[in-house]
């Protein structure tokens, strides 16, 4: 951000020009999200000691971070939704509390992130598990022990189980990702989500955790969503 830019109504003209803005609905939009930058910790106000106030400006060290990647960095809620919502799968209990973590980690609200960010990855390995179990059904096939189990950890186990009994049949990309992503991300976003949960002691989980898993999760959709499309195919 450069000394044009360091004042409110610089950055806002600036902005409404790339957009291309011209209504009323469309201005208050932007200060919408003007704001919401403010709340999240991107933007702070004051520009040095000699301008401290509003309408003065900086970008802060979190701000410098989410910039690395702001397309889909969670702290840009619209652009990391919009991401979500592009992928083939469509769980309506993930979404919602995917869109509720984000809100919490905009706010600083690291543990309640943990918590739901899990929810989220345990709606998608539900949702898996779930498709696996539909298949079988139709095709008169017996339920593995574990995959009805109402524990996600078995249920998940089972699922393992199950895809890598058959991982020769995975298309290779999907297997690749299969092995290397789903027990290690699903069991951390668990484990993040038992820490916060049931906490065994007073030490904070750490942004960098949360902001690791929120990057992560849209990947966790697009496996699911490609596994889902072979187990409606090939499974068992």
């Amino acid at each position: 951000m450069g000394d044009r830019l360091r004042q409110t109504r610089s950055v806002l003209d600036e902005a409404k020009q790339r957009l291309k803005i011209r209504t009323t609905q469309d201005e208050q939009a932007l200060l919408t999200f003007w704001h919401d930058l403010f709340r999240s910790g991107v933007l702070a106000w004051g520009y040095n000691i000699d301008n401290p106030e509003p309408p003065f400006l900086h970008l802060t060290e979190q701000g410098r971070k989410a910039l690395k990647h702001i397309s889909g960095d969670p702290l840009n809620k619209d652009g990391y939704l919009a991401r979500i919502k592009s992928l083939q799968t469509r769980n309506p209990v993930a979404w919602s509390y995917i869109a509720e973590a984000v809100e919490t980690y905009a706010a600083g609200c690291f543990k309640a992130t943990a918590v739901i960010l899990g929810a989220a990855a345990e709606a998608q390995v539900l949702e898996l598990r779930d498709e696996m179990v539909s298949r079988l059904n139709a095709k008169g096939t017996a339920i593995p022990r574990g995959l009805q189990d109402w524990r996600v950890k078995t249920a998940r186990d089972s699922v393992t189980k199950e895809l890598e009994a058959r991982k020769g049949a995975l298309p290779q990309r999907t297997r690749e990702v299969f092995q290397g992503f789903w027990i290690p991300v699903t069991e951390t976003m668990r484990i993040a989500r038992n820490d916060a949960g049931h906490p065994s002691s007073i030490e904070p989980v750490e942004q960098a955790d949360v902001h690791a898993g929120l990057l992560l999760f849209p990947r966790l959709v697009e496996l699911v969503s490609e596994l889902k499309i072979w187990v409606k195919t090939s499974y068992p």
